[in-house]
């Protein structure tokens, strides 16, 4: 079994290194010495995505977790107190997603003690909370599995996600004519053309298959020169290939109409950044999975799950891969914590998981 003290204090110890998204090397690099210490050998690439295989009995089983956290995450100090873990509040915890990652790692010890387990392959990925984009650059050949679970979800421990929407990013450009304000006549600002693209655009959830949200708006250059230059950046989800495709078309539209009333140049660029995925409950992992959490937790499914992980690209790349609550709460906030009893939770379901074949 997995001593919680021993847990808590490895948490502790990666918590506190610094691993904002795209800053995540020497994570990967601590993560590699202490699994070598352990006897296994990670295969790591440029980015620092990791891989560890465990020869055993079966099939292979990926388990996924990601490295990177969001910020403010720089100077992370762990507080334990009446069994919750928090930072000391200015920053966040991290526990989004190194609590997985701790618990991963000291599975490898059970691993190391018990020789009758399944066959298992660890993924420690990189900007996850950046585009899921550290994935997108691993090589696969390094994976053999052909089924995943992802413990990224922030649910209580029993939560299986049965879908997750695709994510296309967007930035637009509002460009109009350069000038001083003693020259304003000179010059053209975006302001009509943003305002009504802004006024028009319905944002938030449009219908149960989709919703849009335009987050960050960066405008202008100087107090005393017009406002000719706007970027607004958003995104759209959406569980269906066709409900993505006629939001996208309907900005498309407003943008055309948006250009000429404010006699403004628009640019348009969009990127997809996750494919969407779906699980039936009679699925095979899915029906796995819950077995494992029998005495353990309650199992609650979801069927639509508006968020998104590594196991949407894991699935877009050919590996069946579920999302999975892992019990923390408030997560990307200074308000993030978890508590001893979540962690147990969690780590009697793994301990239960690699017994299974």
């Amino acid at each position: 079994m997995i001593n919680l003290n021993n847990f808590i204090k490895t948490f502790f110890q990666l918590v506190q290194i610094d691993s904002i998204t795209g800053e995540e090397l020497n994570l990967s690099n601590y993560l590699k010495t202490q699994i070598a210490k352990l006897g296994y050998s990670a295969q790591q690439d440029k980015r620092g995505n990791l891989v560890v295989q465990v020869k055993g009995q079966g099939k292979p089983l990926l388990l996924a977790a990601h490295l990177d956290t969001v910020e403010p995450g720089r100077g992370i100090v762990p507080v334990l107190k009446n069994g919750v873990i928090r930072s000391k509040g200015q920053t966040i915890l991290g526990a989004d997603n190194k609590i997985t990652v701790a618990a991963y790692l000291e599975l490898f010890k059970v691993l190391k003690q018990n020789k009758n387990h399944r066959s298992l392959e660890f993924l420690f990925s990189v900007s996850e909370e950046a585009g899921i984009s550290g994935i997108d650059t691993l090589d696969l050949s390094w994976i053999k599995a052909t089924q995943g679970l992802c413990l990224d979800a922030s649910f209580p421990v029993g939560t299986i996600i049965l879908s997750s929407p695709s994510y296309l990013r967007i930035e637009l450009e509002f460009i109009g004519r350069q000038a001083d304000t003693s020259k304003s006549t000179h010059g053209q600002d975006v302001l009509k053309s943003l305002s009504y693209f802004l006024a028009h655009l319905k944002q938030g959830q449009i219908n149960p298959d989709c919703s849009c949200n335009f987050g960050l708006l960066q405008a202008g250059q100087a107090i005393n020169s017009v406002m000719s230059q706007a970027k607004i950046f958003g995104e759209i989800r959406a569980f269906n290939r066709q409900a993505l495709k006629a939001q996208k078309a309907k900005i498309k539209k407003l943008l055309l109409t948006a250009g000429k009333i404010g006699d403004s140049q628009i640019k348009y660029w969009d990127c997809l950044e996750n494919t969407g995925y779906q699980f039936r409950p009679n699925h095979s992992l899915v029906k796995e999975v819950q077995t494992q959490f029998q005495g353990i937790a309650p199992v609650k499914f979801i069927e639509r799950y508006r968020g998104v992980s590594d196991a949407n690209n894991l699935n877009r790349r050919g590996i069946k891969t579920l999302n999975l609550g892992y019990g923390v709460k408030n997560s990307h906030t200074t308000k993030e914590q978890v508590t001893e009893k979540t962690i147990e939770k969690l780590v009697n379901f793994l301990v239960n998981l690699i017994s299974s074949q």
